[in-house]
């Protein structure tokens, strides 16, 4: 259920965000080449870039492990997109629950990611508790705790 992107689109999605250093952050387990970035675009079940003017891309989000009326959401702004990253946000939670008539989505957050963390709760995130030892930072060689928030459509700010 992969929405399709041409070659060019994602080669572009990704070389943004390799310069931008954001794709570190979504892929923390594991160093981000091209052919992983490729593989995993074409294996997830949504993938959707966000886009500014001039068609810049400021960056993605993807959904899986779709269950009854919930998914799980992974979330990657890049740099450019940062100023306008609560209207991004509220426009991509917003296009996924009307698109999908989800009922909630699930993020599990690094808890070193506070930025991350903070993000989720503008945008109506909800904590619903924490796991300890969930994320694996390839960069750090160390496994760390996981914030769980949940979405529902009522609370998109």
């Amino acid at each position: 259920m992969c929405w399709e992107m041409s070659e060019a689109e994602l080669e572009r999605l990704y070389e943004e965000g390799k310069a931008d250093g954001a794709l570190g952050l979504v892929s923390y387990d594991m160093p981000m080449t091209y052919e992983v970035f490729s593989l995993f675009a074409r294996r997830c079940e949504v993938l959707a870039a966000c886009y500014g003017a001039g068609s810049k891309p400021l960056g993605f989000f993807y959904l899986n492990d779709f269950e009854g009326s919930t998914a799980r959401l992974h979330f990657c702004l890049y740099q450019a997109g940062r100023g306008d990253r609560h209207e991004i946000g509220r426009q991509a939670l917003k296009w996924c629950f009307d698109t999908f008539k989800f009922k909630s989505l699930i993020g599990a957050v690094p808890v070193i990611y506070s930025g991350a963390c903070d993000y989720a709760r503008e945008m109506g995130g909800r904590e619903l508790g924490g796991i300890p030892g969930r994320c694996w930072i390839e960069r750090l060689k160390r496994a760390v705790g996981a914030l769980v928030f949940i979405f529902e459509p009522k609370e998109v700010k």
